[in-house]
């Protein structure tokens, strides 16, 4: 293709403009297109034959201005001006406005009037400085300020400060900020007086109740003795950073002092009498394949235990039979020692299958244990992979040193913080410092179900029956544990509620999977043996699986010693090459002595 364009055709030239095309405008001469109707510049009517053309009065008012008017500058003139070129011409402009209209000035001396006088060039400016109105309040507290013996900088300084109180409280929103302020002032108040008023009614309940004055629990303190006021369990929360310490509790390391201030020996011989007639109620929950498993738990409670037993079993419909069978085929010395009770899985039925599901199967039926049990005072409930070391009495026995706000008794989640898991990983409150795990949860639920609780909800206190259900809508998608964190977040919130004993009396593999950390353990033996994770049943642990193994295949009536404790320390000496295994004297420790009892109490009887 070539090029369209011919090389020999001409090249077309625009016409030349004729005058008959423009018109001039008769007031400012500028010439506009003969299509134009008024004048582009001064918008002047274009005149006819018949009409002449009308000027615009603002143009005539324009013209008419004085000459000695600061022209209007282009936009890129002013841009290129420099700021001292708009500082000259300022004070001009402002002369030329106050003649116009001279603004009137609010709470000004104007009997105070300095005149000041400022020459730029061939143009003088006047500025009047006034000064601002003196109130009487402001006048006397300047007056009675300089009369002071303060020097006088000191006091110009007190009485500007003064009038700027006075000025700033006159005004409409400093009087708001004001009431506000006061508000909040006994707000605060107020509630420091509440909860005052409650530690004083604490320690006037427990000097009701027989203890001594808070001299004697200083000089006992001092002797090595413990007293159960000498330091709240656990009241000191690190969830929160804005914990208030309360007078009773310890200003440091309050966490593994209420662990480890219960000494056994000296627990077990301050306790006060307890009828023997009335039964330890054990309460445990049973779903899916966990018959054998809880079997074995009631087994190893009437093996060591001297006291009459009452179990509260719940179990899903299909293990009824099998509970009843065995239990009714253990031998009739065995026998008479316990009662038992089997109740169906409940839960409410708007969200019966949410509480089922959450964490393991009706693992949270605990959690409606008061609820459901309204008749019983106290209860201790346990997991079904507990096994007891030591007769169940003796835990039971820490209901009689509760005080008067304890409502239950868990064991701490963790000894050591840095491999500890809520402090890490938790994403609500839990309870003090790392935490505590509910496998083994002594209750005192008379009080549970009176209390009102505190929570992050509402500020209203909630009742329990009324406090579950909120919490797991709130916080559903941030637990782990299921109901063991449920109960972390409402003692967070009620740390007063809560007893917290020792680490032995519910040792679990984080006690020794990474190295031996429960130092009550060490000192007096596991008391109550807790295998999560499934440990009874794989070879993760073998330790405690042993000890699982050998209470399992223990036969009611033959010798404790010969069918039960050799042959499960023969079993730990092959446990050896892991770190609970290292450790499998503490396994045995306390069960020997649980033996010696029994034996003893055999040879009382016959």
């Amino acid at each position: 293709m070539g090029d369209k364009k011919s090389p020999t055709r001409p090249k077309r030239h625009c016409k030349p403009p004729s005058d008959e095309s423009y018109w001039d405008c008769s007031v400012c001469t500028f010439r506009n297109t003969a299509e134009a109707f008024k004048c582009m510049m001064c918008d002047v009517r274009k005149g006819t034959s018949t009409r002449k053309p009308r000027p615009v009065s603002q143009i005539v008012a324009q013209q008419v201005t004085p000459q000695f008017a600061s022209p209007t500058q282009p936009k890129k003139e002013k841009k290129e001006k420099t700021e001292k070129d708009k500082n000259d011409r300022e004070p001009a402009l402002k002369k030329n406005s106050r003649k116009k209209m001279r603004p009137r000035l609010k709470n000004i001396d104007r009997n105070s009037a300095q005149h000041l006088k400022v020459t730029v060039g061939d143009l003088t400016v006047i500025i009047t400085d006034f000064k601002e109105k003196t109130k009487p309040l402001s006048t006397s507290s300047s007056s009675s300020t300089a009369t002071s013996a303060d020097p006088q900088s000191q006091s110009g300084s007190s009485s500007d400060n003064t009038e700027k109180a006075v000025s700033r409280s006159s005004s409409p929103r400093g009087e708001v900020a004001c009431v506000i302020l006061v508000f909040f002032s006994v707000l605060y108040v107020f509630n420091q007086l509440a909860s005052s008023l409650e530690t004083v009614n604490s320690w006037t309940e427990s000097r009701a109740d027989g203890g001594p004055p808070r001299y004697a629990r200083k000089a006992a303190g001092r002797e090595g003795h413990d007293w159960r006021d000498r330091c709240k369990s656990m009241s000191v929360t690190h969830w929160n950073p804005y914990w208030r310490l309360a007078p009773d509790v310890c200003g440091k390391n309050c966490f593994m002092e209420s662990a480890r201030r219960y000494a056994v020996d000296k627990t077990l011989s301050g306790f006060s009498h307890v009828d023997r007639v009335e039964p330890v109620r054990l309460a445990v929950v049973a779903c899916g394949p966990r018959l054998e498993e809880t079997l074995t738990m009631l087994k190893s409670a009437v093996i060591f235990s001297q006291r009459a037993l009452h179990f509260h079993i719940f179990a899903e419909d299909d293990l009824h039979s099998g509970f009843k069978d065995s239990l009714e085929s253990w031998p009739v010395r065995f026998r008479s020692q316990y009662n038992y009770t089997i109740y169906p899985i409940t839960f409410p039925s708007d969200n019966a299958k949410e509480w089922k599901k959450l964490f393991k199967p009706c693992a949270s039926q605990r959690l409606f244990l008061p609820l459901i049990l309204s008749d019983v005072d106290s209860l201790l409930y346990v997991d079904t992979d507990i096994l007891f070391l030591q007769p169940v009495e003796e835990i039971w026995n820490f209901l009689s040193i509760f005080n008067s706000s304890h409502m239950a008794a868990m064991a701490p989640e963790h000894e050591e913080p840095r491999i500890a898991w809520y402090n890490r990983f938790a994403r609500h409150p839990y309870y003090g410092k790392t935490g505590v795990n509910s496998g083994v949860m002594l209750m005192n639920m008379t009080r549970i179900r009176a209390k009102h609780f505190r929570n992050d909800m509402t500020p209203v206190h909630l009742r329990w029956v009324d406090l579950l259900m909120p919490l797991l809508q709130k916080y559903k998608l941030n637990i782990t544990w299921g109901d063991q964190d449920l109960l972390n977040i409402i003692f967070h919130h009620n740390p007063e509620g809560l007893f917290v004993f020792p680490c032995h009396w519910n040792y679990r593999p984080d006690h020794c999977i990474y190295g031996s950390n429960c130092a009550a353990a060490e000192q007096y033996g596991v008391y109550i043996l807790h295998g999560n994770r499934g440990v009874y049943h794989d070879d993760k642990q073998p330790a405690f699986r042993a000890v699982y193994d050998a209470i399992q295949k223990y036969p009611f009536g033959e010798d404790p010693v010969s069918s039960l404790l050799h042959p499960l320390e023969e079993k730990l000496k092959t446990t050896t090459h892991t770190y609970c295994g290292r450790s499998s004297h503490i396994f045995t420790k306390k069960l020997r002595e649980s033996i010696t009892y029994i034996q003893k109490d055999n040879l009382n009887a016959r």
